[in-house]
């Protein structure tokens, strides 16, 4: 350094000598920068200064002190040792506001130390709570294992929130919160308060990605911000769903988390992991009163069990997919894929859309006449009820004919707590029936560690106490899960319990007369579906894979809310066995998907090896039967044809099943005005 060129004069050095002796130079800073912040109208304003400055430096100077040195900072002489731009300002100028550095000086597989020389820089887009995007660069340091034990592992990149080897990222706790600005691949970054602002505001009333990007826009342009608005709904979808997904799966006990780099691959992965994400939140649920902290003194003291219709998906209409459970040897659950596009079914059952065709739209004399038998025979069913007789017309199983027209789920079954706290829950693909619910009780019985209340709430809970009753032991198995739920004592909630009429359910499944619901909130499900109904919109456009994921976030964070519960807690889950009726359903018909592929490629195969033999053999018969015209563009024009005649083979089918229906109408009319020609007087009286 040359000491022969100043640029400070004689005289600014001088008033800096008697400053800093009087104070120290970083108590001068403290002192210009609360002087800046404190409001000159306060009468105290120095003895309230000199007091924060002596507590907070263990210093012993006086009022007079402190009066002297703002006194002079005042003044229009004083030496100005802060400058009026900040480094906010020139560096949001230059464009360069948001540096992101790695979160961890070491190695996280050989522990070797990182420099700057095995850095490299990304630049990125970084998206702030007020709604202007900037420019941001993130830095990252790779390491080679260079002479150490770890060199055949592949090279590991440590980037600002995560380290990377191959395709694959892997979080901490530690590498998640690291930064007010998370960065989780790709080119976008996004600011920390930005994802939790969303995050409440999505608890605390339902907000949709699209509504939540156009308030942050408009308020970047009334603030000055920016002029263009920018659209950029999916990135955030997709940060706000995978930074959530891995708080959860940290939240629950995990060390790390590792998913996959691309988008694609990470909606493939949350579909795998599901399973394990849901059995942990029923247990972590199920056993908050341990594991977290008791609601009150009537903490789980009841379940309270109700099916939500408002949510509807488009589901594919593949409605006769079955599973084996331990309670069950056969249950229908439906397919639970998105339909393709322009088509009703998924891509694993495009051959029924190809082979079936919807039957003939119906009148509206054929409908009435429909709906009438079906009453009929409902209400032959009510009166056929055993168990004590229970005629309460509760029954919620739709018929086949409108499972199998319906292109939407059926909503969600859930459980819910007198405290309000969701445990359980499950998507609906065909209807409310008793043997889904009590599939889902028995999985939830087993995922919670048998730590289940002793007493059930359902509004349909006569139907389901003579099911349990009446195939406990045959059909629904004897399982340790479905003990326990034969020994549940059930009733019905309070709201539905007048629409119930039996004898036997009037006696037997009254919430007033049973002792373990005394004082117990027994509408905590609807009260819950209150809260999600509004979540409607956004529920029912979600994709299959991100649908159920998304309701466990969602009440996830809804239960820490009623919990007063920050999401950075750990917990220890310990491991559980997965459920999911949507997941293992959807695995069997991939695994039968993949076998019908690979059937076909083989069938393909073989044509193509018997394809010269059948040339052959027609060259033959050409030679020896030189009358009959055999080219090959005949043949190319017949296997083009067999597409239409198939179509014209099903038109014709179609007709003859209308010819068919309006020959039986008209015999019908016919036998009707014989019978009342030939007797008028019993016509009359009938």
């Amino acid at each position: 350094m040359n000491h022969n060129i100043s640029r400070t004069n004689s005289k600014d050095i001088t008033q800096l000598i008697e400053l800093y002796a009087v104070l120290r130079p970083q108590e001068l800073h403290f002192l210009i920068e609360l002087n800046h912040r404190w409001s000159p109208y306060d009468p105290n304003k120095m003895q309230n200064m000199t007091v924060i400055i002596r507590e907070t430096f263990a210093s012993e100077h006086t009022q007079a002190d402190i009066e002297r040195v703002i006194k002079y900072l005042n003044s229009p002489d004083s030496v100005q040792l802060f400058s009026a731009v900040t480094v906010d300002m020139a560096l949001d100028k230059s464009d360069q506001l948001f540096h992101l550095n790695p979160f961890e000086s070491k190695c996280p597989i050989c522990l070797s130390i990182l420099d700057a020389a095995m850095a490299d820089v990304l630049s990125v887009r970084v998206y702030t709570l007020k709604g202007a995007i900037r420019n941001g660069k993130v830095f990252f340091v790779s390491c080679k294992h260079i002479n150490t034990p770890f060199e055949i592992c592949p090279v590991v990149q440590v980037y600002p929130n995560f380290f990377q080897q191959n395709s694959i990222i892997t979080f901490t706790s530690q590498s998640l919160q690291h930064n007010d600005t998370v960065y989780l691949g790709g080119q976008c970054a996004f600011e920390r308060s930005l994802i939790e602002n969303y995050t409440c505001q999505l608890i605390s009333k339902a907000s949709s990605w699209q509504k939540f990007v156009d308030g942050l826009n408009l308020g970047a342009f009334n603030s000055n911000l920016t002029d263009i608005k920018a659209e950029w709904r999916k990135r955030l979808a997709m940060a706000f769903i995978k930074y959530k997904v891995i708080e959860f799966d940290l939240f629950i006990g995990s060390s790390s988390v590792s998913i996959p780099k691309s988008a694609r691959e990470f909606d493939e992965w949350i579909w795998t992991e599901y399973p394990r994400l849901l059995s942990s939140f029923i247990y972590l649920w199920s056993n908050h009163k341990t594991l977290i902290k008791s609601c009150g003194s009537e903490c789980t003291q009841a379940i309270i069990i109700d099916g939500h219709q408002k949510c509807r998906r488009r589901i594919c209409r593949a409605k006769h997919v079955q599973v084996s459970t331990e309670e069950f040897d056969s249950l229908t659950v439906g397919c639970c894929r998105t339909p393709c596009l322009g088509s009703r079914f998924c891509k694993l059952h495009q051959h029924l859309d190809e082979d079936n065709t919807l039957p003939v739209s119906l009148n509206k004399e054929a409908i009435n006449n429909k709906r009438k038998t079906m009453k009929k025979t409902f209400m032959g069913r009510y009166r056929q009820r055993g168990f004590g007789a229970t005629n309460c017309r509760t029954i919620k199983e739709r018929s086949a004919t409108y499972i199998e027209r319906c292109n939407r789920s059926f909503g969600i079954l859930a459980g819910v707590t007198n405290c309000k706290i969701v445990i359980t829950f499950s998507e609906i693909f065909r209807s409310e029936t008793l043997r889904e619910i009590i599939s889902l009780l028995c999985s939830t019985i087993r995922a919670s560690d048998f730590n289940f209340p002793k007493c059930g709430v359902y509004d349909d809970g006569c139907h389901l106490v003579a099911f349990i009753r009446n195939h406990y032991g045959a059909d629904l198995r004897t399982t340790s899960a479905s003990t326990v739920l034969y020994g549940t004592q059930f009733s019905v909630d309070q709201t539905h319990f007048r629409g119930h009429v039996g004898r036997w359910c009037r006696t037997h499944m009254n919430p007033d007369k049973n002792k373990m619901l005394n004082g117990i909130n027994t509408q905590a499900a609807e009260q819950l579906f209150s809260w999600l109904k509004n979540y409607a919109n956004i529920l029912s456009n979600l994709g299959w894979r991100r649908m159920p994921i998304y309701l466990l976030l969602l009440f996830h964070y809804k239960n820490l809310e009623r919990m007063k519960i920050r999401p950075t807690q750990v917990s220890c889950i310990p491991n559980t066995p997965t459920i999911s009726l949507a997941h293992t359903a959807d695995a069997q018909q991939v695994r039968q998907y993949e076998e019908y592929q690979k059937n076909n490629q083989e069938a393909a195969k073989l044509s193509t090896k018997t394809t010269p033999k059948t040339r052959a053999n027609n060259k033959n018969t050409t030679q020896h039967q030189p009358n009959e015209t055999t080219s090959n563009s005949t043949t190319f024009q017949v296997a083009d044809m067999n597409t239409v005649n198939k179509l014209v083979d099903k038109m014709g089918k179609l007709a003859k099943i209308d010819e068919n229906k309006l020959k039986r109408k008209l015999n019908r009319r016919n036998r009707n005005t014989q019978r009342r020609i030939v007797h008028p007087k019993e016509s009359k009286s009938t």
